[in-house]
């Protein structure tokens, strides 16, 4: 098939959960025989406007200064809609996979062009995930600098948008796909979206580039870890549903009891000058490393390194490739049950998912993980490896995903979700 995938975000452009997902399944369906072309928002300086990456054709969009000033959101429906509509006036295409709710109504909107049946990949609410964003800042939620001139009066406006463009650009798909029971149930409750037409298909990971590591104290030494303590680790983006202040908060009272660990927190973010003032507030800075962003092709090292990977997510976690990732490294994982972390982490031990989002049963999960014999948690290591390996290869996510679109493309799409009264 001839497939077209349209999203705001591309590894390696740019290092994220949903970023990898679109590789991956564009790199599947690519082994699999089937000509892809990915269009996607340019996502820093010096990218070309096309080329080719492991087989996918890769096609840019969009001013950075525009960004910058405007937002993503902008840079989508102008410069992502013309991009699509002179692409689409060239070729067509059997199938398209539509990934975040701009990108997918500029699909929709390029006029002049055929359009293909579409499937959306639900990832995430991102009119809930702002709205959570707002409710814990009180103050304008958007990037751009026009955004943040107007400062909390943008909010508003903004979250209208959101909501009105990610309804849109989910009713006029043919199928949603989801990456977790979790994402089934937020979309379902945010767009009343019928069971009938979502499909459950969850992310994998890459076994080859994730793995345990033969020597893990080899592996701190290059990476100057501690080899005398516990490392615990999370790469998150810094932002206030990820919950790294609660885990903080957390490894300051670990610290009343145990100082025999190391925390190390990865990625960046606008809350990262916010959470080293507090890691030396509490007065636990020596116990804890930012690492600020980590080079994908490190990813896997750190993961390996760790005793234990920690997510302390507060809210809407779609998936968790991270979580994927640490598990294929052979690295255990701590959560709170929050999203579709409890339906990862139960498969290794339903133990390791804390009781609440809060500091409290963070620690306690931490001090219960220490105290498990050194037996036990190489066992833990060990079963994280498989379950990777039996329940999440790409392998089986690309072969679902095949089907779907194959399906999509032999019927000629149907009708829209929309069009049945279903949003």
């Amino acid at each position: 098939m001839k497939i077209l995938t349209v999203s705001q975000l591309f590894y390696p452009d740019t290092v994220g959960g949903s970023e990898r997902v679109i590789y991956e399944q564009s790199r599947g369906l690519v082994k699999r025989g089937h000509d892809v072309t990915v269009v996607v928002q340019r996502g820093k300086p010096g990218l070309p406007a096309e080329e080719t990456i492991d087989g996918i054709r890769v096609i840019r969009y969009g001013n950075l200064k525009l960004r910058y000033w405007l937002g993503a959101s902008m840079t989508d429906l102008t410069a992502g809609r013309e991009a699509i509509r002179q692409l689409l006036m060239r070729e067509s295409f059997d199938a398209v996979i539509l990934h975040h709710p701009f990108p997918a109504a500029a699909y929709f909107k390029a006029r002049g062009g055929n359009l293909a049946p579409a499937v959306y990949v639900f990832h995430a609410s991102v009119y809930r995930e702002l709205a959570f964003q707002k409710k814990e800042k009180k103050r304008s939620v958007t990037q751009s600098v026009f955004g943040m001139i107007l400062g909390a009066v943008s909010t508003p406006i903004l979250l209208r948008r959101v909501r009105s463009t990610e309804r849109f650009a989910i009713g006029k798909c043919q199928r949603i796909v989801v990456l977790s029971d979790f994402s089934r149930r937020v979309i379902k409750e945010t767009y009343g979206v019928d069971d009938s037409f979502i499909t459950e298909i969850p992310g994998g990971v890459d076994l080859d580039a994730f793995r345990p590591s033969p020597s893990i104290r080899a592996l701190r030494d290059r990476l100057k870890m501690p080899t005398d303590r516990m490392v615990f680790i999370t790469v998150r983006r810094l932002v206030p549903r990820m919950g790294l202040e609660e885990l903080l908060v957390a490894a300051e009272r670990l610290f009343r009891r145990e100082t025999n660990f190391q925390l190390y927190i990865g990625g960046t973010g606008p809350e990262r000058e916010r959470l080293m003032r507090l890691a030396r507030k509490l007065g636990i800075q020596r116990f804890v490393t930012f690492l600020g962003f980590v080079e994908a092709r490190a990813l896997p090292d750190y993961y390996a390194a760790a005793d234990l990977f920690v997510l302390p997510t507060v809210a809407f976690e779609g998936f968790g490739i991270a979580t994927l990732e640490a598990m294929a490294s052979g690295t255990p994982v701590l959560a709170t049950p929050v999203g579709a972390s409890p339906e990862l982490v139960t498969q290794l031990d339903p133990t390791l998912i804390v009781a609440d989002t809060s500091p409290d049963s963070l620690a306690a999960g931490l001090r219960d993980f220490m105290a498990r014999p050194r037996e036990a948690r190489e066992e833990l290591r060990r079963k994280a490896r498989r379950v990777a390996e039996t329940v999440y290869p790409w392998s089986r996510c690309i072969d679902s995903l095949e089907n779907e679109l194959i399906s999509l493309a032999s019927m000629g799409g149907d009708k829209p979700v929309a069009s049945r009264g279903n949003i």
